[in-house]
């Protein structure tokens, strides 16, 4: 009778009692299909990862940006900020961080420029 399954009914519950074994093979039942649905979560998971990562990859091909330099000579009243507003958008950057690099470029400390001075720009081209 060791491997033979009894089941018997709770009267008062209206229950079905399993003996260990029956029990123990809906509980390994019940983890087969737990683990089985964490594989097919996972599974869904990782090709939607690899399906963005093709799709940004083929993206950021086609869009290889190239940055061209080109000289500037300040202009009376001219100030970085009105410089920076006029190229960032070209570059799709905002006036702030474009300034920041054209500072940095042509080696500026503060944001005084003299008319006259020759300043590095850049613009992104395709």
């Amino acid at each position: 009778m060791s491997g033979d399954v009894i089941v018997m009914e709770d009267k008062v519950n209206g229950r079905r009692r399993y003996t260990s074994s029956k029990k123990k093979a809906l509980r390994r039942k019940k983890a087969m299909i737990r683990k089985i649905r964490i594989a097919s979560v996972i599974a869904v998971i990782v090709l939607i990862l690899v399906a963005l990562g093709i799709h940004n990859h083929v993206w950021a091909a086609n869009t290889t940006l190239e940055r061209s330099y080109y000289s500037y000579e300040v202009q009376p009243g001219d100030s970085l900020w009105e410089i920076a507003s006029i190229y960032a958008p070209s570059c799709n950057m905002s006036v702030k961080s474009y300034m920041k690099e054209m500072k940095e470029m042509n080696h500026i400390t503060n944001n005084q420029i003299v008319s006259g001075k020759k300043l590095i720009i850049f613009t992104l081209n395709e």
